[in-house]
């Protein structure tokens, strides 16, 4: 939503209203000086709707509040703010800005009943407001100074960036003496927008000095549309039971994302289980399906595979024992230590009979042969050695191996 549509509700009748369309970039696309709501309801239709409203109707001030959230600070506010206010706190709507540097919160005071009629005459034409903002808060101002913009009936004076009231404009000069005697926030210069075509105020007051700028009448709404155009939204009216139903609808849109977020992450992990539950499930059935042909194998009789595990470890074991009392595989576990020591001896195949077992070996070296025949007596091993010869650069002997 690139456009915006800047519309000044008229004190008398809320019905008449004044308009500008502004582009995304800020650009006048049209200028409405007089019409209803009821012809703004199309001009509405897809663009951020800014609502300026009388600034007679809103009481700006700043208190001091230490900082919490949101919902204990509007709670406090009335009560805090209850001597300083006329009228019961309970008919007024409290509206909270910014934390100023010197720590005081930026507050909007304005009737609920005025807030209700607003909202009321909008709707009745569908036209949906994203924010709401006085008339005091958009004259054009700059540090260190004041600003004061003068229309046919009233005045409107700002002595900050959230500070600011309306006077009618017989009593103006009074009133902006009787500010700057009072020497709270005393500026270098006013600068007036006079928007009247005749100049109304002197050179100075005090000793303060008036720049006072006549404009045509139909600038103003411009010139007011382009600073609330450009306002921050952290003092905008439409808070707490007066929220804009489109802010509702992106913050429930916002948690709805979420929901489905972490919806979606719960339904990923639950899927995952069942396709790792499927694979394992798979996995698990072919791996019974290796043990029980391995099963059959070493028992050829068993008709289903019972114990498994505990069967196979007796054969096994049973197994080791032949083994240990074997003399060839005592003899075989010797040898094969002494062809690991030294590499450089082969084995090209052995002849066991009669206990003893006869190695037909080569390397690279009759000393090689030698260190081999001298692990293998190491290990308490009887070695003979017969035939040997060099064939082709390599030592190649018979070793006829038994235990002593």
């Amino acid at each position: 939503m690139g456009q915006k549509l800047v519309i000044f509700l008229h004190t008398e009748d809320l019905a008449q209203a004044s308009a500008v369309v502004l582009a995304q970039d800020g650009a006048v696309l049209e200028t409405i000086p007089s019409t209803t709501l009821a012809a703004l309801t199309s001009q509405a239709e897809g663009r951020e709707v800014i609502v300026i409203i009388p600034a007679e109707d809103v009481l700006l001030m700043a208190t001091s509040l230490p900082q919490m959230n949101h919902q204990r600070l509007r709670k406090a506010l009335p009560y805090a703010l209850e001597e300083r206010v006329i009228g019961n706190v309970d008919e007024l709507h409290f509206a909270m800005g910014d934390y100023l540097p010197n720590g005081e919160l930026v507050v909007a005071v304005v009737a609920k009943q005025k807030m209700q009629a607003w909202i009321q005459a909008l709707r009745e034409y569908q036209i949906e407001a994203t924010c709401m903002l006085p008339l005091s808060l958009i004259v054009p101002w700059a540090e260190d100074t004041w600003s004061v913009a003068i229309f046919a009936e009233v005045a409107i004076v700002k002595t900050a960036a959230f500070y600011g009231f309306a006077c009618d404009v017989a009593n103006l000069q009074t009133i902006l003496l009787l500010k700057l005697q009072e020497g709270t926030n005393k500026p270098h210069s006013i600068h007036v927008f006079n928007y009247t075509q005749t100049s109304i105020l002197p050179l100075t007051i005090g000793d303060c000095v008036i720049k006072e700028v006549v404009y045509p009448v139909e600038h103003s709404l411009v010139d007011l549309a382009n600073v609330a155009q450009q306002h921050p939204v952290s003092l905008n009216l439409l808070q707490g039971a007066y929220q804009a139903k489109r802010q509702w609808r992106q913050l429930k849109n916002t948690w709805m994302v979420s929901g489905i977020l972490i919806a979606a992450c719960v339904a990923m992990v639950f899927f995952s289980q069942i396709i790792s539950y499927f694979i394992l499930s798979s996995r698990s059935h072919k791996v019974e399906q290796e043990i029980a042909t391995i099963y059959h194998q070493q028992f050829p009789g068993a008709h289903t595979v019972v114990a498994a595990k505990e069967r196979m470890q007796d054969k096994l074991q049973k197994l080791l024992g032949q083994a240990t009392g074997d003399p060839l595989f005592a003899l075989l576990a010797a040898v094969g230590k002494g062809i690991i020591q030294t590499p450089q001896v082969n084995l090209e195949r052995f002849d066991f009979q009669h206990n003893q077992i006869t190695l037909n070996v080569t390397a690279v070296s009759f000393d090689a042969l030698d260190t081999f025949s001298r692990f293998l007596k190491q290990q308490g091993l009887s070695v003979k050695q017969e035939n040997a010869t060099s064939v082709d650069s390599r030592a190649k002997a018979d070793l006829v191996v038994q235990s002593r």
